[in-house]
């Protein structure tokens, strides 16, 4: 269990009160969206119109020969635009407007095209309007699950205009990543949050309903900074031809850095273990705020572990100062388990944690704690702290990673299977 910790993280958690969050939802969108704007003191047909919602009982067909989905989805959908990159519907969800929804093939993680593209739909609603943008707010950030899909939610308040030719509206964004593609869905009409949600599950789960899932080992994990949810983190491992597990681990956070201004960040992470544990080879990048951050590749050349690639556009090459086996991101989960099982009260496993140092061996120290603030296993890695409640497989239910200053809060959306082969 590795979630990637970015200064971009620790500059706003120098700004938020921390307070663990909880829960365990699983199969639709939640509504526990953290609204950042409070709308008490705003005119009543404010207010009223932020109520309204729409019988959402009309179905249509969604129709993609390439993924081969002919599958009813909740409200009236039509294609207006396809090319190689992507497709793009009006869905008409019974509002005053349509929702727009996109199927995106290449893209640099959830949280960069879902911040790009609502940057492109409140300038395309400053446009229809005639009316120049004058001030712009984050409302609400959520994340979730469809189905066993996470998901991110992206509110934004904008007004329009001056004096008496003010006007305000909003830009509803939902965003979520299956298998194959990307699946963004947004609304400009000022309430129907719920019905938007509800098409947005249809439209997602047209999707996931024809994925193959050949993973054995998979997590998801709702984070927060104190009260503010910001994304999630998931892993999954499965047996690749040579029987070696094959492991994938991305996230997508969005972080409020005030009311007006948000960062985004996404992480991904592939790699190879031999079965007991022990690292293969592995690949990381990272994008933040729309730039590759970093990005790494590290294997075993028959005599030494080597390092390549960047940070920050500078190069690095490295060769590590020490030539024994690497615990693997896998090989982690069998050490908690190993340890909770045993009469030993902790455990070290020299391993490779890019974002704690690319260009050395990092020493996981875990331990068993019982301390009465329900944590029962404490990891170090270098500068991190994380402490959390696991299971006896060693997988973890909620924790808490500290970093300086910095608690970044997670708990569990979903698991499928155990890391156990």
């Amino acid at each position: 269990m590795h979630f990637k910790v970015t200064a971009l993280v620790a500059a706003v958690a120098l700004q938020a009160g921390c307070a663990s969050m909880s829960g365990n939802d699983t199969g639709v969108i939640p509504k526990q969206r953290h609204d950042f704007v409070d709308i008490s003191a705003f005119p009543n047909w404010f207010k009223d119109a932020m109520a309204r919602e729409s019988d959402l009982s009309e179905t249509s067909t969604l129709d993609i020969h390439y993924y081969n989905i002919h599958t009813p989805v909740k409200g009236n959908i039509s294609l207006v635009y396809e090319d190689e990159r992507l497709l793009q519907y009006s869905l008409d969800i019974g509002a005053d407007a349509p929702a727009e929804c996109y199927v995106i093939y290449e893209h640099s993680g959830l949280a960069t095209a879902i911040s790009k593209l609502t940057d492109l739909q409140v300038a395309t609603v400053a446009e229809n309007n005639e009316k120049p943008l004058t001030s712009r707010f984050v409302y609400a950030i959520d994340a979730g699950m469809v189905s066993d899909t996470p998901y991110l939610s992206l509110d934004t308040l904008i007004t329009l205009g001056e004096g008496e030719e003010k006007s305000v509206g909003m830009v509803k964004a939902l965003a979520a990543q299956t298998n194959d593609s990307l699946q963004a869905c947004f609304h400009s009409s000022i309430g129907f949050r719920d019905t938007f949600d509800e098409a947005f599950e249809s439209f997602v789960r047209a999707f996931t309903e024809g994925e193959t899932n050949p993973e054995f080992f998979e997590t998801i994990y709702k984070m927060s900074i104190g009260p503010r949810i910001i994304g999630y983190a998931r892993e999954k491992y499965s047996l690749d031809a040579d029987g070696d597990v094959s492991g994938t681990k991305d996230s997508a956070l969005l972080i409020p850095v005030d009311q007006t201004n948000l960062m985004t960040s996404d992480s991904k992470a592939i790699s190879w273990s031999h079965p007991d544990g022990t690292l293969i080879n592995q690949f990381n990048s990272s994008v933040d705020n729309g730039e590759l951050s970093s990005r790494y590749t590290i294997q075993h050349d028959g005599t030494a572990w080597r390092v390549e690639g960047e940070l920050q556009g500078k190069t690095i090459a490295a060769e590590l100062d020490y030539n024994g086996p690497l615990v693997s991101d896998y090989g982690s989960y069998l050490g908690y388990a190993d340890l909770l099982a045993s009469d030993d009260e902790q455990l070290t496993m020299p391993a490779w944690i890019s974002e704690a140092d690319p260009t050395a061996v990092t020493e996981m120290q875990v331990r068993k704690v019982s301390d009465g603030d329900g944590a029962n296993l404490e990891l170090t890695m270098g500068s991190m702290l994380i402490r959390f409640v696991s299971d006896e497989h060693g997988v973890s239910d909620n924790g808490v990673l500290r970093q300086g200053p910095l608690e970044f809060y997670f708990d569990k959306l979903y698991q499928k299977g155990t890391p156990q082969l």
